[in-house]
């Protein structure tokens, strides 16, 4: 499996299937996405990459009519976050498992 070749979207989906399943293979698709994402800041979207999602709303709320495609940026960044977040909290939590099953063997 080549996950440089797959979506975005995929690459989110099996981060959250693999769960607590597959720690590397969760590790590598956050990996990925990092990639990805240090490659969009360069490139397209580097000043709503930057902004802090208070600044993401209003902005969203004030070009929703005039210019839609400012918008639909922001709410895509807010959404990509959101995902990404989910991700570090899952990766948190099977470390965290991790780390008290070693401890329970050293004890």
């Amino acid at each position: 499996m080549n996950l440089r070749e797959m979506s975005i979207d995929d690459l989110f989906n099996i981060a959250k299937e693999s769960g607590t399943k597959d720690l590397k293979l969760l590790e590598a698709c956050y990996n990925e996405l990092m990639r990805r994402r240090k490659i969009r800041e360069q490139e397209e979207d580097r000043l709503i990459t930057k902004m802090s999602e208070h600044n993401l709303v209003q902005l969203a709320k004030k070009n929703l009519k005039k210019n839609p495609k400012i918008a639909i940026a922001c709410y895509n960044e807010l959404v990509w976050r959101r995902r990404i977040e989910d991700i570090e909290e899952l990766m948190q939590s099977i470390k965290d498992e991790h780390d008290l099953v070693r401890l329970d063997d050293l004890l």
